[in-house]
């Protein structure tokens, strides 16, 4: 069973979302660090991801919208500790000129292949947070539906 909680700060400027796996570490790890996993939990066009996963490298991918859109999204990683934590400034916000707005994964082991996935990012305005928090929620449902269609079938 997976579940999701999650919390704001007084403002709204920023979130944090916790979503348990019923998968090991090393599995959610790699759905959001691994190129063709990422293409799946993101909707990517596989040919499209490139991750460099580690401080001071990139990542982008073109995103499919359920409308059949496409839309670019890159960064760069600011921390990276293998099954543990993944930092990110995202790229949008580079682009536009404003300070990159950041995230931060915390992969927790739970015992017994289970994991949690916290998210934290804090934004320039509630509205942006609002926003980001919805697409990240969306993502860390990705995340399940791809981790339960990988998991061996018993």
């Amino acid at each position: 069973m997976t579940r999701t909680t999650g919390t704001e700060n007084a403002d709204g400027s920023s979130y944090t979302v916790t979503r348990e796996y019923d998968a090991p570490v090393s599995a959610v790890w790699d759905a959001w660090t691994e190129p063709d996993a990422f293409a799946k939990v993101f909707n990517a066009v596989p040919e499209s991801v490139v991750l460099d996963v580690r401080p001071g490298g990139g990542f982008r991918a073109d995103i499919k919208t359920p409308t059949g859109e496409l839309h670019p999204v890159s960064g760069s990683y600011v921390e990276v500790v293998r099954h543990s934590r993944l930092v990110e400034d995202m790229g949008a916000a580079q682009e536009a000129g404003l300070e990159p707005q950041r995230m931060a994964m915390d992969f927790t082991d739970l015992g017994g292949g289970r994991t949690a996935l916290t998210v934290h990012q804090t934004c320039d305005s509630p509205q942006t947070a609002k926003i980001s928090r919805q697409g990240t929620e969306f993502l860390l449902e990705s995340c399940a539906t791809y981790l339960a269609s990988a998991r061996p079938s018993a």
